[in-house]
């Protein structure tokens, strides 16, 4: 088959020249190394092809004269562009750094001083040596006006004019026969007008419901008496050892008045004898209450004397005693600041309750 035949059924030719035509012949190709033919782009999808008319005839195309004695042809290498080298940078000069002196800083650590609760037994300046089951005292400032103690004891007794009744639990503990009693927790009930008093024992469980009930009405000098465990009462003198068996103190004796005249009694005995009576003051607070405390100090020993050392315990708020305490003259081989002889403490007072004479009716 003919080269032209050959094209022209490649294409889809359908006919080609006459058999008279005549066919060129190709001279013999020389054995070429094999050339790498780059592939043919194929033609992009969806676009027709434009069919050739069956009148076009392509020329024969002959194949290139090579020269087998010839070198072969190596087209020229085209240069290789190198990027600019970049300009040289001077090294990095490295600076050290100057050594910065390190303070030791020492942590500047304040005093604290220590909060602790004192116990009751322990009041500064001066401790007081028995145990209370109620409130804790604890000193704020101390001063030493000269005359605070006069000055509380008029404000008191105008606070004490305008209570018609009160009630509060009543904590004391006291000296008898030389020898401190129990502790003892009371309900303590007061009328002023006329002067009508309530004591009842509720703790310890030894002395639980003794009662003594003062009513003036009845008499000056009489109370009634329940003994713990017992029902009834008895009509008995003020100052019978009955009444007295768990306390120095008669009931009309008994409350908020009675300490304030107790340690104004004192102050007038040392001052009617010209002995020298010391008075320190403070702030402090007693069961949550801000108070000032006297101390009061009768050094010079005598027969009239009570007690070598009162304290009381003043509300700032009412100007009414809430504690009292009083101490013996210390004695070698004894406490520093004396042996209690009674300790009374007024907790929770309520005023002006409208207590009426059925609270004292037994």
């Amino acid at each position: 088959m003919s080269l032209r035949s050959t094209l022209a059924a490649g294409i889809g030719l359908s006919a080609v020249a006459s058999a008279a035509d005549p066919v060129p012949v190709a001279p013999p190709v020389p054995a070429v190394p094999p050339a790498v033919i780059a592939p043919v782009p194929m033609p992009t999808v969806g676009v027709p092809l434009i069919p050739i008319p069956p009148s076009v005839v392509l020329p024969a195309v002959p194949p290139p004269v090579v020269d087998e004695d010839a070198p072969p042809t190596i087209p020229p290498a085209k240069p290789i562009e190198l990027p600019p080298e970049p300009e040289t940078l001077p090294a990095p000069r490295v600076v050290e750094a100057a050594p910065v002196p390190v303070k030791t800083v020492k942590p500047v650590v304040k005093p604290v001083e220590p909060v602790v609760e004192k116990p009751e037994i322990a009041i500064a300046p001066a401790p007081r040596l028995v145990p209370d089951s109620v409130g804790k005292i604890v000193q704020t400032s101390a001063t030493h006006p000269v005359d605070a103690f006069p000055t509380m004891l008029a404000e008191a007794k105008t606070a004490y004019g305008k209570v018609r009744d009160y009630t509060c639990h009543y904590v004391r503990q006291e000296k008898l026969a030389g020898k401190l009693v129990p502790e003892q927790t009371c309900e303590l009930r007061v009328r002023t007008n006329p002067l009508s008093v309530s004591v009842r024992v509720m703790a310890p469980k030894d002395y639980y419901g003794r009662e003594t009930v003062y009513l003036s009405n009845r008499g000056a000098d009489k109370v009634k008496l329940k003994e713990a465990g017992k029902w009834t009462y008895t009509t008995l003198a003020a100052d019978d050892p009955k009444v007295l068996a768990d306390t120095r103190h008669t009931v009309t004796d008994t409350g908020l008045l009675a300490v304030l005249e107790r340690v104004e009694k004192a102050v007038a005995v040392e001052k009617r004898l010209n002995n020298p009576v010391q008075v320190l003051v403070g702030d402090y607070t007693y069961a949550g209450r801000e108070c000032t405390r006297y101390e009061v100090f009768a050094d010079r020993a005598h027969a009239a004397r009570y007690a070598h050392r009162h304290v009381i315990y003043v509300d700032k708020e009412t100007k009414l005693p809430v504690r009292y305490e009083a101490y013996d003259q210390p004695k070698a081989g004894g406490p520093a600041t004396g042996e209690p002889i009674e300790v009374q403490s007024f907790v929770g007072v309520k005023f002006n309750t409208g207590l009426g004479e059925n609270t004292f009716e037994r």
